[in-house]
């Protein structure tokens, strides 16, 4: 089972390494919040990180302090290979 969960790792942390936001940018919408945001060159672990500390499904992208888009955790997981199901699941470590 170790061995199996390292090897999840690993190959996640590669993706999150290159993954950016750009990568599964939305539509930006009326009403998602611009504190906290992301830029649209940060990696998606940035935004996943920011949503998960804050309780947040969503997140405004900014360009030059102005909202070009936001992405959605779902999303973000999925890009990187987990869905929430699987986050949801392993609770806390």
């Amino acid at each position: 089972m170790q061995r199996n969960r390292s090897d999840i790792l690993l190959r996640v942390f590669s993706v999150m390494r290159r993954r950016k936001v750009d990568e599964i940018l939305l539509p930006y919408e009326d009403g998602v919040p611009l504190d906290p945001s992301v830029t649209i060159g940060d990696r998606i672990i940035t935004a996943i990180e920011l949503m998960v500390g804050k309780n947040l499904k969503q997140i405004a992208v900014v360009r030059n302090q102005r909202p070009v888009g936001m992405v959605r955790l779902e999303d973000a997981f999925r890009k990187i290979g987990l869905t929430m199901t699987d986050v949801q699941s392993r609770g806390p470590q």
